[in-house]
């Protein structure tokens, strides 16, 4: 399915029909492509890969705004005591082996058919595909941004309250998100933080993305 705006310039094409998000475009280079403020954090990446995680996000049946968030969160640095996001594939984590836009393990990574190495040699918008990958099983159960972030976090949380407490030890790497200090992390805490991030990343949309 090729989709052209009014000039006749295509701005996607994809394996099944559009049409859970429309999206605001700019031309460049002589194509129809998604524009900075058409989905969260759109600033921060290119042309390219706000194409593709519009496509993406189409077939996960999800908001590009959800996976951009989650891909924002997974990338932050800290820059001068701030987070900041950077979507970097080749971003890692100190503490662990995780790298990338959704921080993939080394046993993730060959589940996927890959490793940590090659992805983080990977660009951003290649690792794409992988994160597609990852998150195609959850399809139809990612309902709001804080599901997709699970999917990637703990998906055993997926579906549950918010008054569902994590583990200890995803807990003490995490404890910073624990907002009341009561030594738990609940489902709810996480889920305001990702509702907050999720908002930051808004704040230059406009209020309608009309089809070009």
């Amino acid at each position: 399915y090729d989709y052209h705006n009014k000039n006749g310039l295509l701005y996607a094409s994809t394996d099944k029909p559009l049409g859970l998000y429309i999206m605001k475009y700019v031309v460049i280079d002589g194509v129809s492509k998604p524009a900075e403020d058409s989905m969260a954090y759109g600033n921060l990446v290119d042309a390219d890969f706000r194409q593709k995680v519009f496509e993406i996000a189409d077939r996960l049946k999800i908001p590009p705004d959800y996976l951009m968030t989650v891909m924002a969160i997974e990338t932050s640095k800290n820059v001068n005591g701030k987070m900041v996001p950077t979507f970097d594939p080749s971003i890692k984590n100190p503490g662990s082996s995780a790298v990338g836009l959704i921080q993939f393990m080394k046993a993730t990574a060959k589940d996927l058919g890959t490793t940590t190495e090659k992805l983080a040699k990977m660009s951003a918008v290649d690792q794409l595909d992988y994160v597609e990958k990852y998150l195609k099983p959850y399809v139809g159960k990612m309902k709001s941004v804080e599901d997709v972030y699970l999917a990637v976090f703990y998906p055993n949380a997926i579906g549950k309250k918010d008054g569902y407490e994590f583990p200890q030890s995803i807990y003490q790497p995490n404890k910073g998100l624990d907002k009341d200090k009561n030594g738990k992390l609940t489902k709810g805490e996480i889920a305001n933080f990702v509702r907050r991030t999720l908002k930051r990343g808004q704040k230059s949309k406009p209020k309608s993305t009309p089809l070009p």
